[in-house]
């Protein structure tokens, strides 16, 4: 498939495949920071610091973000989830407005150039390459500690990402904006806060060398009045 015939996709199609592929590029950027890092240590040792700043770089948003959050909450747990949804939702915000200033720029350019340069932006934001580098420490194991709240977590960035292509469409072919566009940042939202109120438990669950299931079981087991 052409990325011109993709682009034109209905919406809920563009969606699904996006989500798809959103989390196909996880994958394979995951895997591909940690053979990195590995060749960086049996190879290229002086590729070992290059690849920390890098990690480093992908996490200070979040690492800003947390420590003003964490000043002015006292629960631990509220200020890791709101610190998750303030940087992911920014993270999406920032995909938004890349896509439909890029939209908005090509105006004049034609329209084969267009297209060709949108799909290497679209590819980039699926493969998302920092992620691989940020998470080259974890171990294999840590993907099914990723996965709950990963189910939400990339189904908002998909449509922020969907979004970012329509507006870069809307802004490209000088069309009026959509209620539609709206209710999809709205989405974008509702689906990064549901995954920020369960990364802190994944992680929490992960830290106590608990299996996902049987770590979830003791959380609803707490939040439902039970002991297990």
């Amino acid at each position: 498939m052409r990325f011109k015939e993709f682009f034109n996709l209905p919406l809920h199609k563009k969606l699904f495949l996006t989500y798809i592929f959103c989390w196909i590029g996880f994958f394979i950027s995951f895997f591909f920071g940690k053979f990195i890092y590995y060749l960086s240590l049996k190879l290229f040792p002086p590729v070992k610091e290059s690849v920390n700043i890098v990690a480093e770089i992908g996490t200070a948003k979040y690492s800003v973000v947390h420590s003003t959050v964490s000043s002015s909450l006292n629960n631990p747990y509220l200020s890791y989830a709101l610190s998750y949804l303030l940087s992911n939702f920014l993270s999406c915000l920032i995909i938004v407005v890349v896509f439909a200033l890029f939209g908005y720029l090509s105006r004049d350019e034609d329209e084969e150039k267009f297209f060709k340069y949108l799909s290497i932006l679209y590819l980039f934001s699926v493969l998302n390459p920092i992620t691989g580098i940020v998470g080259y420490k974890l171990p294999l194991s840590a993907i099914f500690y990723i996965i709950p709240h990963g189910l939400f977590e990339f189904f908002g960035f998909s449509i922020a990402i969907v979004l970012g292509l329509e507006l870069a469409k809307t802004f490209y072919y000088k069309k009026s904006l959509k209620k539609i566009k709206i209710l999809l940042l709205f989405l974008s939202l509702v689906f990064i806060s549901l995954a920020a109120l369960l990364e802190p438990i994944d992680w929490a669950i992960y830290n106590s060398n608990l299996s996902v299931i049987k770590g979830y079981s003791i959380v609803l087991s707490y939040l439902l009045g039970f002991k297990l």
